[in-house]
Parts: C-alpha cells; sequence; structure tokens
C-alpha cells in the first residue's frame, strides 16, 4: 500500500506505520511517545507486562539511549528513526544469531540506498564511507520458560550527532529521507531475517559473516573483560570474533566494541 509521506522533520505518523505492516508480525502494534528515556528499557517493560510479539516501541526524542558497553548512545530529535521491536520467540529456540540478523537486515535496507558505500562492522554496526550510520542494541530477558528479546536500532537518518565517526543517511544522498516508508522498510526486512535466525541461525551467521569488514583487520576490541588486540580472522558459530594476537594465540571475543 502507499505511505503518506509527512516531512522528513515533522513528528513520525505512527499510525501510518501500523497501517502498514497490519497483519504482518513485526509493527503490526506500535506505541509511539514523542518522547523517551529509552525505547528499550520501555519495550522491556512492557514485555514484562504482557506485551505481544512484534510490538514496535518508537520515539522522537530518546534523552537517555544507551549502546554496547553502557556507551551513551545521541540522536538529534525528529531526524532519524530510533525504535524497538519485542520479541517472544518460540520456546526452545536459541537467540545467538539475532545480533547478525538485525545487521543483515538494516544493511540491506541502507544498502539499497547508498550501494556498495554501506559495510557491516562487527559486531552489528552498520557504516556508509566508513561512518557509523546504524547502532543496534539487542538485550534478552528470561520470562518463564522461553527467552524474550529487545531489538533495539538507532539509525541516522536526516541528520547526524556531532561526532566524527557518525554520518546519516541524507549526508550520504544529498537529500532528506521520508522517515515512515524507511521504517516500514525495516521491519519488513528485520521480520525476514528474524525469521531465519529463527530457523536456520547458521545459515544466517555465515550470511554476516561474508559481509563483515571486520575480518583480516588489525582490531582493538573493548570486551567485557578488558582490552582485546591482534587480527580479526574470523567469528565462530555462535558469532564470537576470533582475535589473533601478536604471540599467535587466538581468542574468542563475545561481546564488545571495537575501537
Amino acid at each position: 500500500m502507499s505511505v503518506t509521506q509527512s516531512s522528513p522533520w515533522n513528528p513520525l505518523d505512527w499510525r501510518a506505520i501500523a497501517h502498514a505492516r497490519a497483519g504482518s508480525r513485526l509493527g503490526r502494534h506500535v506505541i509511539y511517545e514523542t518522547s523517551v528515556a529509552s525505547t528499550n528499557l520501555l519495550a522491556r517493560a512492557l514485555l514484562r507486562h504482557g506485551a505481544a510479539d512484534g510490538t514496535v516501541v518508537v520515539t522522537d526524542d530518546q534523552t537517555g539511549g544507551r549502546g554496547r558497553l553502557g556507551r551513551e548512545w545521541i540522536a538529534v530529535p525528529c531526524s532519524g528513526l530510533t525504535f524497538s521491536v519485542c520479541l517472544r520467540p518460540p520456546a526452545g529456540r536459541r537467540l545467538h544469531a539475532l545480533p547478525p540478523a538485525a545487521a543483515l537486515a538494516v544493511g540491506d535496507v541502507v544498502h539499497d540506498i547508498v550501494a556498495a558505500r554501506c559495510t557491516l562492522k562487527w559486531p552489528n554496526d552498520v557504516l556508509v564511507d566508513g561512518a557509523k550510520v546504524c547502532g543496534i542494541l539487542i538485550e534478552l530477558d528470561e520470562m518463564g520458560d522461553r527467552q524474550a528479546a529487545v531489538v533495539g536500532i538507532g539509525l541516522n537518518v536526516n541528520a547526524a550527532p556531532p561526532l566524527a565517526s557518525a554520518t546519516c543517511l541524507a549526508a550520504c544522498t544529498g537529500a532528506p529521507l521520508a522517515r515512515e516508508p524507511l521504517l516500514i522498510r525495516l521491519l519488513a526486512a528485520l521480520e525476514q531475517y528474524v525469521h531465519a535466525a529463527e530457523g536456520t541461525p547458521d545459515a544466517v551467521i555465515r550470511q554476516w559473516r561474508d559481509r563483515l569488514d571486520t575480518l583480516g583487520r588489525q582490531v582493538r576490541v573493548q570486551s567485557t573483560t578488558g582490552m582485546v588486540e591482534g587480527v580479526a580472522v574470523d567469528v565462530d558459530a555462535e558469532g564470537a570474533l576470533l582475535v589473533r594476537a601478536h604471540d599467535g594465540t587466538t581468542s574468542p571475543v563475545h561481546a564488545g566494541d571495537i575501537v
């Protein structure tokens, strides 16, 4: 269906998004907040109170956003897409392929806009011309006999935060983008990859591995246990980055950030 495209700087028309995603797994329920501390925190609270699988929490102004390792996530109000998706996978499904799935989904949509200038950086950053255009934060919760997950995505669309390492899609294309159609595309792509991550996780990790720009490079990784330095030689079946140190030993990094 067609979606009316509001001005890029107007508040999001969340009703148009929910209408376009009616009947789909992700986005048929949309909760919009003009301003919120963190869409991930709100989504996790909603999951604990029974929010349906696929519920999307979206805001135009996130005042306390977080990235990996507790870092602050900064976004310009009414300029990008800041949203979290509530997931209740079937019981017994492992979720180790969910971070690669989210990166692939965003990467596909961004690649359609900027073509080969889009690359993926371990674990799930999306870059354009080497600058970060999107960050992803995935958090898991135990909900009875199964895990629930929140996929938080922050995409710089029409403005980038004042960081030398960041960019936005408008800067790459030379023109602002309407955000509602973009979010609808992102939810469709994410739904496809989440389904694959739940059913064929090994295939998702292989596809993500093939698209990682990190492998073969010298890296410094700030992990939960300290700094790891060496050459990123591969990823394992769980998505951990394998880093070969100068002494020839190889260590898996399961969670961290390349600095």
